[in-house]
């Protein structure tokens, strides 16, 4: 996967969905269908504030955030989802409509072969949007934390014994890689980290770059399938994952 970053008046022209100044647009190449990712900062997120673009159930769920922060990520999230799903499908954002799936897995109305996914951590938001594939994205802040403890029932003995050999900061920023990438792959299926650690398990080819997704339940193109998986190097050092 080769990825570019796209903002303000480097958005290509005639993009239908048009990367604009308050976000960066990440464009993975080589997936059967067309994918894009934006990332937005909750805290300058322009347009994305705007709730007059959410419906009565959103409004109704951000208000219930106790903290500010957390209502202010919620609303550029969803706002962001509404503005790009929109210009795909060619309807008002607000006028879209969603429903749950299977496995809880939330979809878009009337939405063909349109998925998508939503993810938030300190400081940034992201939405994925793919056509053709089904996609999954989650973002996590970069920080020193309890991998070992935190690493129980979440990873396999493979994958945990791949943690504890490594010494911090080494340490949790491979325990969040593994974090990331199984929640990304989970939510291709609508689970999220409810799965036994066995499931969506994560093995690294030979130069420890390139890891591999196997046995998530319910999608058959997992097994053997290619993760995608990258880090932005910034003051905020977060790690976004797709797969």
């Amino acid at each position: 996967m080769t990825l570019r970053a796209v903002g303000g008046d480097d958005a290509r022209s005639g993009d239908r969905w048009q990367a604009g100044p308050y976000e960066t647009e990440v464009v993975p190449a080589g997936l059967a269908g067309e994918a894009r990712i934006w990332l937005v900062d909750p805290d300058d997120a322009g347009p994305y504030g705007d709730v007059a673009l959410l419906s009565p159930d959103e409004l109704r769920r951000a208000d219930r955030f106790i903290r500010t922060v957390d209502r202010r990520q919620f609303v550029a999230a969803h706002t962001l989802l509404r503005t790009k799903l929109g210009l795909a499908v060619g309807r008002p954002a607000a006028d879209l409509q969603f429903q749950t799936g299977p496995h809880g897995r939330p979809e878009l109305v009337n939405g063909g072969a349109i998925s998508f996914s939503l993810s938030h951590t300190t400081g940034l938001v992201g939405c994925a949007i793919a056509t053709g594939a089904t996609i999954g994205l989650d973002l996590e802040l970069l920080r020193p934390l309890n991998a070992l403890g935190m690493a129980q029932g979440i990873l396999d003995p493979s994958e945990y014994a791949d943690v504890a050999t490594r010494t911090d900061p080494l340490r949790w920023r491979r325990f969040l890689q593994y974090w990331t990438l199984k929640e990304a792959a989970l939510k291709v299926r609508g689970t999220g980290l409810s799965l036994p650690a066995d499931q969506a398990q994560i093995r690294w080819s030979a130069n420890d770059r390139t890891p591999r997704i196997t046995n998530v339940p319910d999608v058959p193109s997992a097994v053997g399938h290619r993760a995608r998986i990258w880090q932005i190097d910034n003051k905020q050092g977060h790690i976004e994952q797709n797969q």
